[in-house]
């Protein structure tokens, strides 16, 4: 499904100025529900850390009519979470996790099912890039690429938008 781009741009700009609010729900309800990943995390300050998500959210945003430039970011991002223990198996939860605390803070006036289908999507499309960057910096992990897409629209509980 291809990537709804003023869908995105205009979510995010509604939870611009509660990014950091959608960073600390996304870390709080990552922890409670999955514990096991805060070892990634140790000695993380969390500050920076909600920052850097922000960050990287932004320049997926900024960057979703520029898909070199989008998809180069995100390879490169996955081959770093490589490096922070990252797993193949950690991407649909973190996704899923993600899309809650947007859904969370943003409130069902602006998280309308068009707006969950096309972060839905988006999501995918960004585990997606980053899980070939983390292959291609570790080519001996095993897990099908197409298994971890599949993994992410389950954890979400997400419907695919109908189109017209």
């Amino acid at each position: 499904m291809p990537i709804q781009a003023d869908i995105l741009r205009r979510t995010f700009e509604a939870l611009a100025p509660r990014a950091d609010l959608v960073a600390r729900r996304f870390y709080e309800t990552l922890f409670e529900q999955h514990p096991a990943l805060r070892e990634l995390f140790q000695g993380v300050d969390f500050t920076e850390q909600r920052q850097k998500l922000v960050r990287s959210l932004t320049i997926v945003v900024r960057s979703l009519e520029k898909p070199a430039q989008l998809s180069t970011f995100l390879m490169q991002l996955g081959q770093q979470h490589v490096g922070y223990g990252a797993q193949t198996g950690h991407y649909p939860v973190v996704a899923a996790t993600l899309l809650g605390a947007m859904e969370e803070v943003a409130g069902p006036r602006i998280w309308t099912p068009d707006v969950a289908g096309a972060w839905h999507d988006a999501l995918e499309t960004v585990c997606s890039l980053m899980l070939a960057g983390a292959e291609a910096q570790a080519p001996a992990r095993s897990t099908a690429l197409a298994a971890s897409v599949t993994a992410v629209q389950l954890a979400s509980n997400r419907p695919a938008p109908s189109i017209p």
